[in-house]
């Protein structure tokens, strides 16, 4: 309520700018709690149709409308925004992050204070032409690599991602020094959370492609312990897939093929 205050009817142009640059840092990391919401996002639309466009304020202003309708849907921030995180929100800048795909491949993508889990698997989808990535979304990969705390091999471990945790509060906990200490090196990865019978019926070549390297990645893994049967399905379907691939890569992209 105080930022509602300091941005009402104050006579500095110059102090309202730095009140709102203020006010769209808050509701980006730290949203009303529901009794205030609406007040609070009615105070801020109303005052953004009153901006005249060449008002000092009207940027941070509009800023800060969008940043609450992002937070109000995740919530408060449960890790605090960094200095450099603060840095790029004012400045409209946005950070980058690596996410890896089963076959040690990866992709960089962008975030900011307010970036979701679920927004971050929906620009994946696009920067590698996924068009059905509805069954995709980011886990963390854990591996322990501390010869002293883990002498035998182990397995990768991968945790579910919430859709509604910012990108930034797991960027920031993968970075913890705790994670270094627990001998423990954690990474964001992107795989399907499900296989579905009606996946059978997709056609699309980088679907295809995901699911084939998912399947061999978990059945090497001793994920899918099978039956004669079962295997020979699984060893049908990849030849499948492989056929499909090779068809697309020779139609789309002559030059690899040759």
């Amino acid at each position: 309520m105080q930022l509602v205050k300091q941005t009402r009817g104050n006579p500095s142009s110059h102090s309202r700018a730095k009140a709102w640059g203020m006010f769209n840092l808050v509701a980006a990391s730290m949203p009303p709690s529901k009794d205030f919401t609406g007040l609070i996002s009615e105070y801020i639309h109303s005052a953004v149709q009153d901006m005249d466009d060449a008002e000092e304020a009207k940027q941070a202003a509009v800023a800060t409308w969008q940043a609450l309708k992002r937070s109000t849907k995740c919530g408060p921030r449960r890790t605090l925004p960094s200095v450099e995180e603060i840095v790029a929100h004012l400045q409209s800048h946005r950070l980058t992050t690596i996410v890896f795909f089963l076959d040690e491949t990866f992709e960089e993508v962008a975030y900011d204070i307010t970036t979701s889990v679920a927004e971050a698997v929906e620009q994946l989808a696009g920067l590698i032409r996924l068009q059905n990535y509805q069954t995709f979304t980011l886990y963390e990969a854990v591996r322990p690599v501390n010869p002293k705390l883990n002498p035998e091999p182990m397995p990768d471990e991968h945790l579910l991602l919430d859709e509604h945790r910012y990108v930034a509060d797991i960027v920031a906990e993968l970075r913890h020094p705790r994670v270094v200490r627990e001998g423990c090196q954690s990474r964001l990865l992107f795989k399907k959370r499900m296989f579905r019978e009606t996946d059978e019926a997709i056609s699309e070549p980088q679907f295809i492609n995901l699911s084939y390297v998912q399947a061999q990645h978990d059945y090497l893994a001793g994920n899918y312990p099978v039956v004669r049967e079962d295997a020979a399905q699984v060893m049908h379907s990849s030849s499948v897939a492989a056929g499909v691939l090779a068809r697309f890569t020779y139609t789309h992209c002559p030059a690899i093929a040759a």
